[in-house]
């Protein structure tokens, strides 16, 4: 995101797309490479190219950013709207594009999302690259977006750059080096604000990985290290002492694998002292840290039994809960935005969604004896609706809640003896 209230003349745009390209892109190269495993150890060379070089990725990277969104969206958002809305989502697939976006802003500290109308006028949103797209807001305390710019290579020489305010779509094109824009076309998109939305992982749009990238660096450098230890004492040296042997008889030794010495001779290994504890116990360090600092738990930990109650586990994953409500509420002004953008396109033909109801569910094991019993007491309290998206195993609320209906009406007609006239 750039704070921006200067006027977005071709010189102002081409600025901010050299800046954002020396400067910030980088930074979100850096991550997604990470994120897929392309880590800083696979670039390390040695002084000494005769020496074992092996470079050890664990990716912890993915483990974060994985964890996190499918914890928050692993089960399906519940949105309970009218018929219209459901039909948009549900050809939208909804869920998988939750999950997308929360992927992305766990590895990019934000994701962003474009709204825009299909070839048979259908109202479609996907995500798009935050590393091709700029959202530019003003100063004000909100920081209102008022616009978005996306550029994209054509071929290895021209760039297709297109400018979205909050009532057109302007269509340039640019060689590689940003020295000039060029109009294609102007057209109008309809949203009636910039149809584009952001998704931020927290309020300084951080990766979820990246506060503990230098204890993944540390850790995978000391895993290296160690199998080149384990291979160079494999590969070590023998001494042979008070022994005249040709050249011959030496690859015979190896060969035949027999020595043999008299009683002044003697023959062994040159081999390094390693404190295997030490290097075991830094190792336990590092991955403890990255599991603290990031707060995703190590579900490898004696501490998760596979018999545990869902509470017993929510103890124990208290500190990724409390980051996960941060990113819940983050990720639900998101949710909020892309329903107003879809809303001012309903409103042209005069039929807007009603007010919808957002319903996160955390993706864990769950009790569903205990969830019922619960329910049921809440009955009469709350609405059939609310109750209904507490269950897990209820896929589709509207279509249970016509169910209900229709039993209810069918029970109420079985037992329904008419009514006695009075004499």
């Amino acid at each position: 995101m750039i704070i921006c209230n200067d006027e977005l003349t071709v010189e102002k745009i081409i600025e901010i797309l050299q800046t954002f390209r020396t400067s910030e892109k980088p930074r979100l190269e850096k991550l997604e490479r990470y994120y897929l495993g392309k880590h800083a150890i696979l670039q390390r060379q040695m002084a000494d190219e005769t020496q074992p070089n092996n470079k050890i990725v664990i990716n912890y990277p993915s483990l974060i950013c994985d964890s996190y969104a499918s914890y928050l969206v692993g089960t399906p958002v519940v949105y309970n709207g009218d018929e219209q809305l459901a039909s948009i989502l549900l050809y939208n697939d909804v869920a998988d594009e939750d999950l997308e976006i929360a992927t992305d802003a766990n590895i990019f500290g934000f994701a962003i999302e474009q709204l825009y109308l299909d070839e048979d006028g259908q109202v479609r949103f996907t995500r798009v690259s935050p590393k091709e797209t700029i959202l530019i807001c003003d100063n004000s305390i909100q920081h209102n977006m008022r616009a978005a710019i996306k550029f994209f290579p054509i071929d290895d020489y021209t760039f297709s750059v297109e400018v979205y305010d909050k009532e057109k779509v302007s269509v340039y094109t640019a060689s590689t080096g940003l020295s000039e824009l060029n109009l294609v076309e102007e057209r109008p998109h309809y949203f009636k604000d910039v149809p584009f939305v952001e998704f931020i992982n927290n309020e300084y749009r951080q990766s979820s990985f990246e506060p503990v990238i230098g204890l993944i660096d540390g850790l995978e450098k000391l895993a290296s290290d160690e199998v080149n230890t384990f291979e160079q004492f494999c590969d070590c040296y023998m001494i042979l002492k008070n022994v005249v042997a040709e050249p011959e008889d030496i690859q015979a030794m190896k060969r035949n694998r027999v020595l043999l010495l008299d009683e002044t001779s003697d023959a062994f290994y040159l081999t390094k002292q390693v404190n295997i504890e030490q290097i075991n116990s830094l190792k336990n360090e590092f991955i403890e840290n990255i599991h603290k600092i990031s707060c995703v738990p190590d579900m490898n930990d004696e501490q998760f039994a596979s018999n545990a109650s869902g509470v017993a586990i929510r103890y124990k994953i208290l500190a990724f809960e409390n980051q996960t409500a941060k990113k819940e509420r983050k990720f639900k002004k998101g949710l909020q935005r892309r329903l107003e953008l879809i809303n001012n396109i309903l409103s042209i033909t005069g039929k807007a969604y009603l007010d919808t109801q957002i319903i996160f569910t955390r993706n864990l094991p769950v009790n569903e004896l205990e969830i019922a019993q619960e329910v049921n007491m809440l009955r009469g309290l709350v609405s059939n609706k609310t109750l209904l998206a507490q269950l897990p195993f209820v896929d589709d609320i509207e279509t249970e809640l016509a169910q209900l209906q229709e039993e209810t009406a069918q029970t109420a007609n079985l037992y329904s003896f008419g009514s006695v006239e009075d004499e």
